[in-house]
């Protein structure tokens, strides 16, 4: 994963930070930067899941198959 962090001015720091294929969120201060990538992480990684989980047959034993 790719995190694009523009920043527009560093005193007090402010910009924007995304990953592909999502909008750009906005950020003022460190506190705020560091929530946003947190939300991107946790975005990227759950869609990330997501997709396993769609590619990856499921595998187990049906209800009363006794084998």
């Amino acid at each position: 994963m790719l995190i694009h962090v523009w920043v527009e001015r560093t005193q007090p720091l402010a910009g924007t930070a995304a990953i592909e294929g999502a909008e750009p969120r906005r950020f003022d201060g460190w506190l705020e930067l560091l929530n946003v990538v947190s939300e991107l992480v946790a975005a990227a990684s759950s869609a990330s899941e997501e997709t396993k989980m769609t590619e990856e047959p499921i595998r187990g034993r049906r209800m009363g198959d006794d084998r």
